[in-house]
């Protein structure tokens, strides 16, 4: 019996997940302010710190609800839809983002910092898009009678 892509592409995102969790918790636990002060007079650094837990608040649902909807796909052996790779995408994208700033990764970091709160908006949206279509999706996997999830 071969192995599903989309099986070891589950296991992957679990993995991430976990690694996620781990990289969120050393961004918390961090001193106040974590952020510095951006030279373009963006004042509160305690503010765009609160937008990027924001933006962590989105990711989290995200992540969950592409591991669900894939779980149901390789369940019910049925094929992935337009929507899903899109919401899946944009949660993706998302969190590629998010973990860059977390986790303080270079200057890259430092650089979507002193962009203030337009980037934490802007990856907001993206977040509540992808967290929107993939829990539409996820809806409609779901079957009204939970005794066809049991084999």
């Amino acid at each position: 019996m071969p192995l599903d892509t989309r099986l070891w592409l589950l296991i992957v995102l679990c993995v991430v997940m976990l690694l996620t969790i781990e990289v969120t918790e050393d961004y918390v636990e961090q001193d106040w302010p974590r952020l510095r002060r951006p030279p373009n007079g963006w004042s509160h650094s305690e503010a765009l710190r609160m937008f990027w837990t924001g933006v962590g608040l989105l990711v989290f649902p995200g992540l969950v609800l592409v591991i669900l909807n894939l779980a149901l796909l390789i369940a019910q052996d049925l094929p992935q839809t337009p929507v899903q790779v899109l919401g899946g995408l944009l949660v993706l994208l998302g969190w590629a983002v998010f973990v860059l700033v977390v986790s303080g990764f270079g200057s890259v970091s430092a650089y979507i910092e002193d962009l203030g709160p337009v980037v934490p908006l802007a990856v907001a949206a993206m977040l509540l898009m992808g967290d929107l279509l993939l829990l539409i999706e996820l809806l409609g996997l779901i079957p009204s009678d939970l005794r066809q999830l049991v084999p």
